[in-house]
């Protein structure tokens, strides 16, 4: 997992600990709120599930591999920071930058 990933992942879990509002926002939507959150609209296609452990239950999320479908470092820190534009085509999976769009 990339830093960037990795850093963004860990805010929304220190918030989610520490704010109940930011938590149930969270667990009601959270496409819409990691959107606030980043400052970024997420595609359509793209879906965001949320997951609670609790002492009975325990999550493990194997990550997609293919590393032709990943952004590059420069690519997550432009979407995290909210600088760049993105654009998904209809025959490709993968987000590539666009200038002056809105995806």
């Amino acid at each position: 997992m990339s830093d960037t990933k990795k850093e963004i992942k860990d805010q929304v879990v220190e918030k989610a600990l520490k704010d109940e509002t930011f938590r149930n926002k969270l667990k009601d939507d959270p496409k819409g709120t990691m959107e606030e959150m980043l400052g970024v609209k997420m595609p359509e296609k793209i879906n965001l599930s949320l997951h609670q452990e609790d002492p009975e239950n325990v999550h493990i999320v194997i990550p997609h591999s293919p590393k032709q479908d990943e952004l590059s470092e420069e690519e997550l820190s432009g979407v995290a920071g909210g600088t760049d534009t993105w654009s998904v085509t209809a025959d490709s999976s993968c987000m590539k930058r666009k200038e002056n769009s809105i995806f």
